[in-house]
């Protein structure tokens, strides 16, 4: 695309009606454009990040309201965004046109949503740097929490009970030492990195920093809505989207870079070979971050992401709590010789010593304990249940300490 159009004859309309409404941005500041710039039927996410890689926020929403010409796209840009023509930017100016910009932020008020635009004060820091990031976020929350240090845990939403005991020590043990934990709210790794965040011990405590794709009052999972409220009542929630955007596939990739770029560094602690976490830890990467995985067990499908990271040299290993604090230059805590979970009975026991280290099924746990199977599932049920045995694939595999 060459350069910007000639502004035709609505250009003195635009012009006029833009005095009247922003009194050179003065009445309307470019943070209410820019949140109307969202809401264009023809606009959308990725559209807003590829025209914002070459111009500012504040000089396209100025040249958007005023008419004026777009400015000249390099040649080399041209190949960047084949997309924005000349018949896009006029289509996005008709469109801006027609948006009450007041009642836009009437609503938003309403819902108690505060908007960050990159080049504005609010914006975080930690994004600032990276094009590819939304320019425009959507907060509710304590904003306050974007200056802690923080650290993105990730993983898949089929997690193994261990992988979700593990998510929820390191989202407690970090929020306690006043690190804010930045996670996407999913099901299984996500939510369970939250709740264990939630779990103040502290008055140094952090909130955690939930980063989500669908707008701030669309719930997505619905099986977190209580979540959602208390990482909203004690953390903060931030979106790619606008309000009453419903979470769709093209926009969780948006949602992960904010993830990664907030943390200091990712853990990804379960992960499938195609997991989502795998574009959030990728991310962290390009962004200059540190990642850090778990090792899983050989058999275990919702391992096999995190030892492809750490095979292929593309995360560092993570065994407990000390490989965090030191990846984040922290001084490594000594080791507790206690193992939180209750003592088995001995009936449980015997059962527990039977299964040995490699996965057994239910048949080889009878053989192996000479133990009828009806007292050998309960015994299973009831070390399940306390964290010392997990079941993958219809096997038993005892748990070593979680952390």
């Amino acid at each position: 695309m060459k350069g910007g159009s000639d502004p035709g004859p609505g250009a003195s309309t635009r012009a006029a009606r833009s005095s009247e409404l922003i009194d050179d941005t003065a009445s309307n500041p470019v943070s209410d454009v820019a949140l109307a710039l969202t809401t264009l039927p023809s606009m959308g996410l990725a559209y807003l990040i590829q025209i914002c890689r070459e111009w500012p926020v504040t000089e396209l929403v100025r040249a958007l309201r005023e008419g004026s010409p777009i400015p000249h796209i390099s040649e080399d840009k041209a190949a960047i965004l084949p997309a924005v023509t000349v018949e896009r930017i006029e289509r996005w100016r008709r469109e801006l046109d027609t948006v009450d910009i007041l009642a836009l932020k009437r609503r938003y008020a309403r819902a108690d949503v505060t908007v960050l635009v990159r080049g504005a004060s609010n914006y975080p820091e930690r994004l600032r740097g990276d094009e590819f990031t939304s320019p425009v976020l959507f907060a509710r929350g304590d904003l306050a929490l974007l200056e802690r240090p923080g650290v993105a845990i990730v993983g898949t939403r089929s997690a193994t009970r261990v992988g979700l005991a593990v998510a929820r020590r390191f989202g407690e043990e970090l929020a306690y030492r006043g690190y804010a934990i930045v996670s996407g709210l999913a099901l299984g790794i996500d939510g369970a990195a939250h709740e264990g965040a939630l779990e103040k011990r502290s008055e140094r405590s952090s909130g955690p920093i939930g980063v989500v794709a669908s707008g701030l009052d669309v719930c997505y999972p619905r099986r977190h809505e209580k979540l959602w409220a208390q990482v909203t009542g004690r953390g903060l929630m931030l979106s790619t989207s606008p309000l009453g955007m419903a979470p769709g596939a093209h926009l969780f990739p948006k949602r992960n870079r904010v993830i990664a770029g907030l943390g200091r560094l990712t853990l990804v602690v379960e992960s499938h070979r195609r997991g989502g976490s795998l574009h959030t830890a990728r991310a962290a990467r390009e962004l200059g971050r540190r990642v850090l995985a778990c090792p899983g067990a050989l058999d275990n499908p919702a391992g096999e992401g995190t030892n492809a990271l750490l095979a292929d040299g593309e995360a560092t290993l993570c065994r407990d709590i000390n490989d965090v604090l030191l990846a984040l230059g922290q001084t490594p805590e000594p080791k507790s010789a206690a193992d939180p979970r209750p003592e088995p009975s001995v009936d449980d026991a015997l059962v527990l010593v039977a299964l040995g280290w490699d996965p057994c099924t239910l048949d080889s746990a009878c053989t192996r304990s000479r133990q009828p199977m009806s007292r050998v599932v309960l015994s299973l049920a009831r070390l399940e249940s306390v964290g010392w045995v997990q079941r993958i694939d219809g096997r038993w595999q005892r748990i070593a300490r979680l952390l």
